[in-house]
């Protein structure tokens, strides 16, 4: 058995819309102008799922630390747990503003062209 055993997957990604998009295929063609559009439209939207997803995922960490009470059963992780809660919650913010973005660009195309 070979431990150096190269994986040739080309869907194998650690990010999540490039998978997505290596799923929907190539790009549409420049010829047809609606595709274009709508093709524009689903990576907006996209992204707009992602962003919200990861939202969620920053706030239910933090109500999961602190609803179990972490801080109480491990005091030597008291400044690592305040420590992630106040960056996951910057996160979560940041995350919130770019799919509020998205979706207002997502409505600005729709309205506009």
């Amino acid at each position: 058995m070979e431990k150096n055993k190269i994986i040739n997957n080309t869907r194998l990604h650690s990010f999540a819309l490039p998978f997505i998009l290596n799923l929907l295929g190539k790009e549409p063609s420049d010829n047809d102008p609606f595709m274009v559009v709508i093709f524009q439209i689903l990576i907006l939207s996209i992204i707009c799922l992602l962003c919200f997803i990861n939202a969620i995922g920053y706030f239910s960490a933090i109500y999961l630390l602190n609803k179990f009470d972490l801080e109480t059963k491990y005091p030597r992780l008291y400044k690592f747990i305040k420590y992630f809660e106040r960056s996951s919650f910057v996160y979560a913010m940041i995350e919130g503003i770019i799919g509020v973005f998205f979706l207002l660009c997502i409505i600005f195309f729709v309205f506009f062209s």
